[in-house]
């Protein structure tokens, strides 16, 4: 008898806590969305910036959401020339010192 009310708590505390968690979850969500529009609404509207702009300020989130990687991955590696990394910049060194030239 004992055991079976055990088992009947342990249930119920068990649906209590994941019912909370996924309330918690979708409230939190839900606000990160709302904060996300209300961002995007104020900068097209107040800071008037083009669709260009934009995209470019999008692509700049991402390329700090890569940073938290050690690798180099692939946005951060076309983002390199504009940041001037020294690690690939004779990558995009035109012409290369090494390439020799075809002149005289």
């Amino acid at each position: 008898m004992v055991l079976i009310i055990v088992v009947v708590v342990v249930v119920i505390v068990v649906v209590v806590v994941v019912v909370v968690v996924v309330v918690v979850i979708a409230v939190a969500v839900i606000v990160v969305a709302v904060v996300v529009v209300v961002v995007v609404v104020v900068v097209v509207v107040v800071v008037d910036v083009t669709t260009l702009d934009f995209l470019y300020m999008g692509f700049f989130l991402l390329l700090l959401l890569a940073k938290s990687s050690r690798r180099l991955t692939f946005m951060e590696i076309m983002y390199i020339p504009l940041k001037g990394d020294n690690r690939a910049r004779h990558n995009f060194t035109f012409p290369s010192p090494a390439i020799p030239t075809q002149c005289g």
